[in-house]
């Protein structure tokens, strides 16, 4: 067997059933060996940024990890964003390169053809990186890329494979593998005094990330919530982890989260803080979205939360959290005898009732897009997933989607990059077939991997891509209205959208008033075609922060 064909195997054991990929010269044989792979599927994108895009997503979605194959020079230099958005988002990606032959490979600014040395540039946002220099390694490289990528706080891997070398057979029994190493230490003390605090608290909240899913733990959660009757708000990537209708739950907090969300952040005197980062984005500028009282504990299994000299953590646990949710649960009916948040969680309850995210008034024309995205939310089931990556869709998708029991986001968390829907929704559609796949995206954000509608169109994915036209970069207007004296930086000019679906070879429609919203949307989903929609929308649209409303409301 050579390399190439033991890598197909190994990643096919370890479940891997979807692999993107831009075909190159310096990958020829590591995608000719995943092309011949039974039971595998490769995905050809129309950029090597777009290809681990889509390996993010299914590595999202399966919490397992996701794998690009690019080939050497600038394939792998135009990988690198999508590794970085991999990296801040926590995300489990393998990326496999070509490299030149191991004769040609030197360390220096250029070597050979479409010679680059790509692993000491990209050491720095991955968790682990390697060169491959001897075949019989092969294995250690895999085990070792695979542990890194999926343990503690997951992220990007990258192996580097020279030409020569892709070919070269293995002695498969003389492999060396990697052995991972124990850890086991016990917290148990450190669980018991957050277990204090909340029994000493009268209103505390849980706030809950990614690190819920990633640990898979969102059932433990939902049980301990709903035993203790503790409010619960999410940050931005776990926004899809239970139902908003759950009585415990009360959307995404920070200060462009929910209405409710941010009303019940000011009234908590404990946040509890599980698996997530508890940006600025979420906590506001001098943890502005808390009540100046209220205390702040964090279990999150990265270490450099706690060094922080923005984050003023009152107890802070470096803790896997099913280990402490796990303990929590072991021990509740011991704290259930010593609380009652009852009175607090109706409280909350009652601000989930008044402070909705979308009213009334946000019916009519031209259309509002929260009365849009509130009517997406309101004709889809457990079997479609929403994509969204950055301006005014991905704010606004986050505020008004009301995710159902099943239903799953995918977004760009940390960065909000634009571009990232098509190539999103890509990655969920191939790993997901039997879903069908809600793509958000604004007109501006849409022409920056505008070519990826080519690859929807030749898979004939079951993806719904919705532009949301409101006059171009809505988000930077808004940013340039408050802060640069209303002084635009871009043109307004909009594609012709119908062009842009004929060009690619896709379904087209329009929705150009609100009455026309219901009957069409139905229609559209009806279909398992893929399809560009156009959805005129108020080019003055105002993004809702509900920290500056309620500071409004304070000052009339």
């Amino acid at each position: 067997m050579n390399v190439a064909d033991y890598i197909a195997d190994f990643l096919y054991e370890l479940g891997v059933r979807n692999i993107f990929m831009l075909s190159g010269t310096g990958s020829v044989k590591l995608d000719d060996a995943f092309a011949r792979k039974k039971g595998m599927k490769y995905i050809c994108s129309r950029h090597e940024a777009t290809a681990v895009v889509m390996a993010e997503a299914v590595a999202k979605l399966k919490n397992n990890l996701g794998v690009a194959v690019v080939t050497t020079g600038p394939g792998g230099t135009n990988a690198i964003a999508g590794v970085v958005e991999a990296w801040v988002d926590s995300t489990p990606v393998m990326v496999i390169s070509g490299q030149v032959s191991s004769t040609q490979y030197i360390k220096d600014r250029a070597f050979g053809i479409q010679g680059f040395n790509i692993i000491d540039n990209v050491e720095k946002f991955t968790k682990y990186s390697a060169l491959l220099t001897d075949p019989n390694l092969i294995k250690y490289h895999l085990e070792k890329a695979v542990y890194e990528a999926t343990s503690g706080r997951p992220g990007p891997v990258w192996i580097d494979i020279p030409m020569d070398l892709q070919s070269k057979e293995v002695d498969l029994d003389n492999m060396i593998g990697f052995v991972p190493p124990i850890c086991d230490i016990n917290k148990t003390h450190l669980y018991d005094l957050l277990i204090e605090k909340i029994i000493s608290s009268e209103r505390p909240l849980i706030a809950f990330g990614k690190g819920v899913k990633i640990s898979k733990t969102t059932e433990k959660l939902i049980k301990i919530l709903e035993e203790l009757n503790v409010p619960s708000i999410s940050a931005r990537m776990a926004n899809d982890a239970i139902p908003f209708s759950h009585k415990n739950y009360f959307g995404m907090g920070g200060i462009r989260g929910r209405r409710c969300a941010a009303r019940v952040m000011k009234k908590a005197d404990l946040l509890v803080a599980l698996g997530t980062s508890c940006s600025f984005a979420f906590l506001g500028e001098d943890n502005a979205c808390l009540n100046s009282g209220c205390q702040i504990a964090v279990v999150n299994i990265d270490e450099k939360i706690f060094t922080r000299k923005d984050l003023e953590i009152e107890l802070g646990i470096q803790a896997d959290l099913d280990n402490f949710l796990s303990y929590l649960l072991k021990n509740i009916n011991t704290i259930k005898q010593r609380t009652n948040f009852k009175k607090w969680l109706g409280l909350c309850q009652t601000i989930k009732k008044e402070y909705p995210m979308v009213v009334d008034s946000m019916k009519g024309n031209p259309i509002n897009s929260y009365h849009l995205i509130e009517c997406l939310s309101q004709l889809t089931d457990s079997r479609h997933i929403f994509i969204n990556d950055a301006g005014s869709s991905a704010y606004i998708s986050s505020q008004a989607l009301n995710f159902k029991d099943g239903q799953r986001e995918l977004t760009s968390g940390a960065f909000y990059t634009m571009g990232l829907t098509l190539p999103l929704a890509i990655g969920a559609a191939v790993c997901e077939p039997n879903s069908q796949i809600i793509a958000i995206s604004g007109d501006g954000s849409l022409e920056l991997n505008i070519q990826e509608l080519q690859t929807i169109n030749i898979n004939n994915l079951n993806i719904k891509v919705f532009v949301i036209n409101n006059g171009g970069y809505a988000s930077i207007r808004d940013s340039q209205d408050a802060m640069c004296g209303g002084r635009y930086t871009d043109s307004e000019q909009i594609l012709n959208f119908q062009k842009i679906a004929n060009a690619f070879g896709l379904g087209y429609e329009i929705i150009e008033t609100e009455d026309q919203i219901e009957n069409k949307v139905k229609s559209v989903l009806s279909e398992s075609s893929p399809m560009l929609i156009e959805v005129v929308c108020d080019s003055q649209q105002h993004m809702i922060q509900p920290l500056e409303e309620m500071k409004e409301l304070e000052n009339r």
